[in-house]
């Protein structure tokens, strides 16, 4: 075998399961829950409290994006975040 093909891509923390796509969008957003709390210091938040109503700023957002992209694999930007606004939308 070759070193291309014995290679493999890490598996993103939110491949789909076989429980379904609903256990999926809700592990999700329970994770995107953590990760805005982690880093705005207030622990899991509400999945439609808005990132700003919750006193989140773009050095915030920078870091919870940096997070999401490491821990959950998923390629989101700053300006999603904001277009967004909560953990229920980001997570659709």
């Amino acid at each position: 075998m070759s070193p291309e093909t014995s290679a493999t891509a890490p598996t993103p923390a939110h491949a789909p399961s076989a429980d379904g796509p609903h256990t999926d969008h809700h592990r999700l957003r329970t994770d995107l829950a953590g990760l805005w709390g982690d880093v705005l210091g207030t622990g899991p938040v509400d999945a439609a409290a808005d990132l700003t109503a919750l006193g989140g700023n773009s050095l915030q957002a920078a870091r919870i994006v940096a997070r999401i992209r490491t821990r959950l694999g998923l390629p989101v930007t700053v300006a999603e975040l904001f277009e967004q606004g909560t953990v229920s939308a980001l997570a659709r």
